[in-house]
C-alpha cells in the first residue's frame, strides 16, 4: 500500500541526473465494457505491476531490441519512460498516491518530482525497492556475500536491514503499509515462513498451514494488517491465501485450476492475482466475502493476470493478446 508526497532531492552527480529518461505522451487506449486496454507507445509488450489510490499505474515495457524499460501511465494517458544507466532492464514494481514510483535495477526511488535516487545501502551489494507507502518508507530485498535481507528504508538515506532470527537462507521484505507494517518471507532449513514486522519491531511469524514442509510467500498487506500470497504444500500444491488481523488464514484455489497466487489486497479485503489454468494463467478476484471469480477480461487473450487493486475496486494488469504480445488492463 502506498501514501503523501516526498521533498525533493537533488542527483548528486551527473550520472544521476541521467537515471531519468523520460516521455511524456498521450496514447489512446482501447476501452470495451468498462475495461481499457493500453500500451506503452513503441512497446512490443507492456506490464502494469502497480495501482496507486491516485490512479497511477507503474510497471515494466520491452522494446524490439529485448531492453526492458520502467514506466509511470498517469490518469490522463500521458507516460514516463524510467530507465536506469547502463542497466538493460528497469522496471517499477510500486507506486504511491503522489506518483513516487520504486523499482530496480539496481533498486531507485523516483519521487514525485521526477527526480531519481538510487537506493543504496552501506555493506549491501545491490537493492531491489519493492513497495513505497505514502510517508516515502520503502522495502525491499539486498543482496550481500550471496545472502538475501529485506530493508527498510527512507529518502533521509536513513535503513534498516531486516533479518529474521533463524533465518538460515534469505529473508526479503515485500511490501509496506500505512502504518510501516512489513510483511515478506525467510527461508529457515525446512521450510519457507511468512512474517509481518510491527514499526516498533516486532516479528510476527505465520505458516498459512502450520505442520508442513512448505513455502509461505507473503505479496501484500493493506492498511488493515491483512495480508495476502502464495502457499506451497510439501508435495506442490499451490494454493493463495488471505491472513486476516486475528491471525485466521484462509487458502483458496479457483475452481479448474492448479493454484492461485493472491499479488494485492485493497482495504475492504478483496484480492486480486492470477490462477494457474492449463498452460497459462488468467486473472482472479476475491472479494471479502470469500467469493472467489475470474475476472472476464473484454479482449481476446491467451492468459492474464491481475496485478493490483484501489480501494475503489480498480484493478490493473496485462494479458496475452491475440499477437502474443502482453498488454496492459484496467477497469
Amino acid at each position: 500500500m502506498r501514501k503523501h508526497p516526498l521533498p525533493a532531492f537533488a542527483p548528486c552527480t551527473i550520472l544521476a541526473a541521467l537515471i531519468l529518461l523520460a516521455f511524456c505522451l498521450e496514447f489512446p487506449a482501447y476501452a470495451q465494457n468498462g475495461f481499457i486496454s493500453f500500451d506503452v507507445p513503441t512497446a512490443r509488450n507492456t506490464m502494469p505491476k502497480a495501482v496507486s489510490e491516485t490512479g497511477w499505474i507503474g510497471g515494466n515495457w520491452s522494446d524490439a531490441g529485448g531492453v526492458t524499460h520502467g514506466f509511470l501511465r498517469k490518469r490522463n494517458g500521458q507516460y514516463v519512460t524510467i530507465d536506469q544507466p547502463g542497466s538493460s532492464f528497469t522496471e517499477v514494481l510500486d507506486v504511491n498516491a503522489s506518483g513516487a514510483a520504486v523499482g530496480e535495477s539496481p533498486g531507485f526511488l523516483r519521487n514525485a518530482h521526477g527526480n531519481v535516487r538510487n537506493i543504496t545501502i552501506p555493506g549491501i551489494e545491490s537493492t531491489i525497492a519493492r513497495s513505497i507507502n505514502d510517508s516515502g518508507q520503502v522495502v525491499g530485498s539486498a543482496i550481500s556475500n550471496l545472502t538475501g535481507h529485506g530493508f527498510l528504508w527512507d529518502f533521509s538515506g536513513t535503513s534498516i536491514l531486516i533479518d529474521v532470527p533463524g533465518a538460515t537462507q534469505v529473508t526479503t521484505a515485500n511490501a509496506i503499509n500505512a502504518a510501516g507494517e512489513i510483511t515478506g518471507f525467510f527461508s529457515d532449513d525446512s521450510a519457507t515462513h511468512g512474517y509481518i514486522r510491527e514499526p516498533d519491531g516486532t516479528l510476527i511469524i505465520f505458516d498459512a498451514a502450520p505442520g508442513t514442509t512448505s513455502m509461505t510467500q507473503p505479496m501484500a498487506i493493506n492498511n488493515l494488517g491483512q495480508v495476502t500470497g502464495a502457499f506451497y504444500d510439501d508435495l506442490g500444491v499451490l494454493a493463495g491465501f488471505f491472513r486476516d488481523t486475528d491471525g485466521t488464514i484462509n487458502l483458496f484455489k479457483s475452481d479448474g485450476s492448479t493454484g492461485n497466487v493472491g499479488l494485492a489486497i485493497n482495504d475492504s479485503g478483496v484480492i486480486v492475482g492470477y490462477a494457474n489454468v492449463g498452460p497459462g494463467s488468467a486473472a482472479f478476484q476475491r472479494d471479502a466475502d470469500g467469493t472467489l471469480e475470474y475476472v472476464q477480461i473484454p479482449f481476446s487473450n491467451g492468459g492474464s493476470v491481475a496485478t493490483g487493486i484501489t480501494n475503489g475496486g480498480h484493478v490493473v494488469g496485462n494479458y496475452v493478446g491475440t499477437d502474443h504480445r502482453l498488454h496492459g488492463w484496467a477497469n
